[in-house]
């Protein structure tokens, strides 16, 4: 496995062949990707090992008021990685997996992600930091004790 510090992503468009609860979606992906990379000998040996598969993947969206995916729909989920190869093989194997009982990818398009750098984070929930400096915000600061 090549790896880069490059991103690589894979939007995967999907039609559903029976309804999947949310609770339920991110195992059922997890499989049918388990089941794709399989399918080629190098990512099969990769699946089987103990250690850290460099990808990372999304649940279906948009996300059903009910939370449940529906049958017949089409939805989209998104799969990353450092490893372009990987990327570039699994988009041919996932399109291949016709046979699974809850959904088919019928579509994939690969792109890169380009790094940007995080100069500010805002947030509307309470956020906890610690510092080496054992400061702390209290309403009296201004945030920037960093």
């Amino acid at each position: 496995m090549k790896l880069s510090q490059q991103i690589y992503e894979l939007k995967c468009t999907s039609y559903l062949k029976k309804d999947i609860p949310f609770k339920q979606s991110f195992n059922i992906i997890s499989k049918y990707i388990s089941f794709s990379m399989s399918q080629n000998n190098e990512f099969k040996n990769l699946h089987k090992q103990t250690n850290f598969k460099y990808y990372s993947f999304a649940s279906f969206y948009e996300i059903e008021p009910d939370k449940i995916y529906k049958q017949g729909n089409t939805y989209s989920f998104n799969i990353r990685s450092l490893d372009e190869n990987f990327i570039n093989v699994l988009s041919k194997h996932l399109r291949e997996n016709i046979n699974n009982e809850h959904f088919q990818v019928i579509q994939t398009n690969n792109q890169y992600i380009k790094q940007c750098f995080i100069n500010e984070l805002y947030t509307l929930t309470p956020t906890i930091i610690s510092t080496e400096n054992k400061m702390y915000w209290t309403i009296e600061q201004d945030g920037d004790i960093l």
